[in-house]
């Protein structure tokens, strides 16, 4: 696929890859990662369960999803979220990263250090 010039050209180009093969959870997760980028929250989250019902195993799509959660002020679902994200890919760290923060926001520290610390092994970066 030919690099676009710009972000509506991006998003042009993923609608065309799902209307060609519309259970591809890739092109959903870019689509959905694209509008986020526009602030258009509703139609990325929306994108961006899709992504998941094609690609079960997509973690990215649920880290994202956990994001929009938490923007919202929804700690129990971005927990949610990021724990399928850990079941999805166990040796992803970012989802780690995440549940340590939402624990830590809820004041399991025992638990977060131990969260934190897994993310750490995966990724020192």
């Amino acid at each position: 696929m030919e690099k676009a010039p710009n972000a509506q050209a991006f998003i042009e180009q993923q609608k065309q890859a799902i209307a060609s093969n519309p259970d591809c959870g890739t092109s959903h997760y870019n689509l959905g990662v694209a509008l986020l980028g526009q602030g258009k929250i509703e139609a990325a989250e929306q994108t961006l369960i899709t992504a998941i019902e094609c690609s079960p195993g997509l973690a990215e799509a649920y880290v994202q999803l956990g994001g929009i959660a938490m923007q919202r002020g929804d700690m129990e679902g971005c927990m949610n979220y990021n724990v399928q994200a850990a079941k999805a890919r166990p040796f992803f760290a970012v989802p780690w990263g995440n549940i340590g923060f939402v624990q830590l926001q809820m004041g399991e520290t025992d638990q977060a250090h131990k969260s934190l610390k897994k993310a750490l092994k995966l990724d020192p970066e």
